[in-house]
């Protein structure tokens, strides 16, 4: 597969899709985890559950915090959304993120993000774009 993973980085875990956590090969790990959309290829991936996926987008960033919009999708359409705002000092979500798996999978977005995109660039490549305009 050839696309941006939904956390930016490839994460090791267990499976929660099913209420006792269960170990997850390497190959099933790439292919329909860190992908999301499984639904249809997972085994374990429960049959009632309506959403598929999680999104995130960062919409805007400072020094200090990330908006982030967190996108719920179901059959590759978004079917839920909300904004959070990730604190870069304590690693804290606004509104915070009820459901464990949902507020590990946003913070480990963000990490990956502030990892991947340091402040620095984004200053490079907002300068680039408004040049352009």
């Amino acid at each position: 597969m050839n696309a941006r993973l939904p956390l930016i980085d490839e994460y090791d875990g267990v499976c929660r899709a099913r209420e006792e956590p269960l170990p997850v090969e390497a190959a099933a790990r790439m292919r329909l985890c860190n992908h999301g959309n499984a639904r249809g290829g997972c085994e374990h991936f429960p049959v009632e559950e309506q959403r598929s996926a999680f999104r995130f987008e960062v919409l805007r960033r400072s020094a200090a915090h990330l908006d982030v919009l967190f996108i719920q999708e179901a059959f590759y359409t978004p079917l839920n959304w909300r904004r959070h705002e990730f604190r870069m000092e304590g690693e804290e979500l606004e509104p915070d993120l009820d459901d464990s798996c949902e507020r590990a999978q946003m913070i480990a977005f963000c990490r990956s993000y502030v990892r991947q995109y340091p402040i620095e660039t984004q200053i490079v490549l907002n300068h680039v774009k408004s040049a352009k305009t």
